[in-house]
């Protein structure tokens, strides 16, 4: 670790700045606007796509994660523009694009733990395993009709009606 992040990180929050502890995305902007919001969401998607749950993330990785998030947004306040029928660069928009892809190439991505398994399908599968070969009941006869002798509850056929 460097000496200056040594010291950062021994530092107490009131001597750092507002950006440094998180509690401020830019220098000058209030983050209530929409515009904010979504920076602020685009930053903490990308941080969790880029790192995965819980993991932390350099300070070069933090930079270009927000470098992302603001030719990202800029991109797509374009295609609204768009949307709404307005006229846009074209040329704009194609690079901004170009740039949002460098840059989250130039983020290295840290391995993921796996993903959480579908409970239920594993236990069909060891079901399907224990199974041995001819414990199959099947609900109707051999042309998939259902047995004659079935009779619905009384309560299930006043329903219907």
């Amino acid at each position: 670790m460097h000496a200056d992040q040594a010291t950062l990180a021994d530092r107490p929050p009131t001597t750092r700045s507002r950006i440094t502890n998180g509690s401020r995305l830019l220098v000058g902007v209030d983050g209530r606007s929409a515009h904010a919001r979504r920076y602020r969401d685009l930053i903490a998607n990308i941080s969790r796509d880029i790192s995965g749950a819980g993991a932390l993330l350099s300070t070069a990785e933090r930079g270009l994660i927000k470098q992302a998030a603001t030719v990202f947004l800029r991109a797509e306040q374009l295609q609204a523009a768009i949307v709404r029928g307005e006229p846009v660069d074209d040329d704009q928009l194609i690079r901004l694009s170009g740039e949002v892809r460098r840059l989250l190439k130039a983020i290295p991505t840290r391995e993921r733990a796996a993903e959480p398994s579908d409970y239920f399908a594993e236990l069909a599968a060891l079901a399907e395993d224990a199974a041995e070969p001819g414990d199959e009941q099947p609900l109707g006869d051999a042309r998939g009709s259902v047995d004659a002798s079935f009779e619905p509850p009384a309560t299930l056929l006043s329903r219907r009606r």
